[in-house]
């Protein structure tokens, strides 16, 4: 057996920086302002056949084209740069019934608390800035089709779209530290979304998601999360769009549901808070203790360094983060990446890091205003 057959499979303790993070980010911002030129050049006929045919199978094809286009440039980044946007960098995949249940408590309790704010801000940008409201057109496959719709934008945004901004995004800002990460991929999350309407519950929801993946480690988290956040509001727009809301709101029943919702949401908002503030706390705590990251939550997987000028090889407990050194700073070490011994990535130069995200930024805020 060759000496790279050993490394196969072995977890990979690779990571992004904050250079990949501004790169993906500005890639996703490109893509998305050229494909609709591109739809509308070459395929605005199809197009447009397929929303007078059925407004579902239209926006069925959306967004297999968009989630398409982000999962395409988040697995050819992270092929480059030789990372997992999963599992690698100290990030794993859990099944922890306590923590999955405290984070759809957590994301349950922001839609009912803020799901009102988001609809009242987006009346008033609506009463400001105009209004594009979409034709539903309907045909005899229409109650398959938005099925089939409800079901993709609640699994491929959990997923890929986590891949992207948790997974890279996030990731790689955390060269700027932790706080900084959550709150600056969160930004990039809810501005990525091109609608002025949906700012704030973006905002709050990549909050938390990216705060509790960056606690637990456990990226499974943050794709349940996720996808719990799109079928609220896509049950919660259609129950309050549904002709009995209409006939509820006659009589006041709908003050009192929306009243009891903002209370459910407030103690569950609360109580998964302070359960997650506590864990990180503990983590922080045991981190000091024992000098390493969640080394005895699962003991499958492993990960091998090496040495350059000694060539010693040793394994390391599972998902200790492997630190990246300074751009110019020496490193004799090696990793087992991707089937083969190989340098960490470093942490990217801190000018024209900030520098691209900050650009990056100001286009999405000038592609915001400008659909205004």
């Amino acid at each position: 057996m060759k000496r790279n057959d050993l490394y196969k499979g072995l977890y990979n303790p690779n990571r992004f920086n904050a250079f990949d993070s501004a790169v993906v980010y500005s890639a996703l911002l490109a893509v998305f302002v050229v494909i609709p030129q591109l739809t509308s050049l070459f395929l605005r006929d199809f197009f447009r056949a397929l929303y007078q045919y059925d407004t579902y199978a239209y926006l069925i094809v959306n967004i297999l084209i968009s989630q398409s286009a982000i999962l395409l440039i988040a697995f050819i980044w992270s092929k480059i740069r030789k990372t997992d946007p999963f599992s690698g960098g100290g990030y794993f995949a859990e099944f922890d019934g306590v923590k999955l249940l405290m984070s759809v408590i957590l994301v349950m309790g922001i839609m009912m608390t803020f799901y009102r704010v988001h609809l009242q801000v987006s009346d008033d940008a609506d009463f400001l800035f105009g209004s594009f409201d979409l034709d539903i057109n309907t045909g005899p496959l229409t109650p398959i089709f938005a099925l089939i719709y409800i079901v993709l934008s609640a699994a491929l945004p959990a997923v890929i779209e986590e891949m992207a901004f948790r997974g890279i995004i996030m990731r790689g800002l955390e060269q700027f530290g932790t706080l900084t990460a959550v709150i600056l991929s969160s930004v990039a999350f809810s501005l990525m979304h091109g609608s002025f309407n949906q700012l704030i519950l973006q905002f709050l929801g990549g909050f938390a998601i990216g705060g509790v993946v960056a606690i637990t480690k456990n990226y499974l988290l943050g794709c349940v999360m996720h996808a719990f956040n799109n079928i609220y509001a896509v049950v919660y727009g259609l129950l309050i769009q549904d002709e009995l809301a209409e006939s509820l709101q006659e009589i006041a029943i709908l003050k009192v549901v929306d009243m009891a919702t903002v209370i459910i949401g407030i103690v569950c908002l609360f109580s998964s808070t302070v359960y997650f503030v506590k864990l990180a706390i503990h983590n922080i705590n045991k981190e000091k203790e024992e000098n390493k990251n969640y080394g005895d939550l699962i003991g499958k997987k492993r990960y091998v360094e090496a040495d350059k000028t000694t060539s010693e090889v040793r394994f390391l407990p599972p998902f200790v983060m492997a630190e990246m050194k300074k751009p110019r700073e020496e490193d004799t070490r090696l990793f087992a990446i991707a089937g083969k011994l190989r340098p960490l990535n470093k942490k990217a130069p801190l000018a024209p890091s900030i520098f691209l995200f900050s650009i990056a930024i100001i286009f999405a805020v000038a592609i915001l205003i400008l659909q205004i």
